[in-house]
């Protein structure tokens, strides 16, 4: 793809997910000026300001190809950290040449952010407590398996499929998980395939509920450590 191709898809994607952010309640500019910018903001190239009454997002959108090149995101990331109201949000967009995936091009697929991930955990713990367990099992899955997308974006590391195992193998390969967090996933995986694809299961520990909870919100944590970021990207698209 070149780069003038690259950078259409961008544009269309900053269009997009400043829809988006409007439909949210959000006031949005986009690529703002350094006069519509704070002062330890305006000296970035920012695709989109995002404003809700103290609650302030920038917003980059960036191919994979670009977001390996770019040095700006650690950048602004440590100048948002304890920024209280601030963050960075991060879209990532890419071309569908040749790759066999399940979405087509322009569809807004994107990942949960932390908060979201957080939320869905404490849904999960409510199922929980009902015994509603393979409610929860599914549930909690959905959220681990956007944290661990988060994590990856964020180490960058590119996940050439996209089935949850794989990306479990992957991350274990590269050292982002260790060995017990890896087995726990990988048991967590088996629970998950057994019930999406419509088998019985003749019990399901909450323990592995429970593991899944544990073993995502400390990848986040440590991800916020690495990165000097008090949240993760709010909108990752993959692909």
């Amino acid at each position: 793809m070149t780069q003038s191709s690259l950078r259409t898809l961008e544009d269309r994607r900053i269009r997009s997910v400043a829809q988006e952010y409007r439909d949210r309640g959000y006031e949005v500019i986009m690529r703002p000026g350094r006069s519509e910018l704070p002062d330890f903001v305006s000296g970035f190239d920012i695709d989109l300001f995002a404003q809700n009454g103290e609650d302030y997002a920038i917003v980059q959108v960036n191919t994979r190809a670009s977001l390996a090149k770019s040095k700006d995101l650690k950048r602004l990331a440590e100048i948002l950290h304890n920024r209280p109201g601030w963050r960075l949000d991060l879209v990532v967009t890419n071309s569908r040449e040749g790759r066999n995936d399940p979405h087509q091009e322009g569809e807004a697929v994107q990942l949960l952010n932390a908060d979201e991930i957080e939320e869905r955990f404490r849904q999960v713990e409510e199922l929980l407590k009902r015994q509603q367990f393979a409610t929860a099992m599914l549930l909690a899955w959905t959220a681990t398996e956007a944290a661990l997308r988060l994590v990856a974006q964020y180490n960058q590391i590119r996940l050439k499929e996209q089935s949850p195992a794989y990306i479990v193998k992957q991350l274990f390969s590269v050292g982002i998980l260790d060995r017990n967090q890896y087995n726990l996933l990988e048991e967590a995986v088996r629970c998950r395939n057994t019930i999406v694809h419509g088998f019985r299961m003749s019990q399901i520990q909450p323990q592995v509920v429970s593991n899944l909870i544990v073993i995502a919100r400390d990848l986040l944590q440590s991800t916020f450590v690495q990165h000097g970021s008090n949240s993760l990207a709010g909108t990752l698209q993959f692909g």
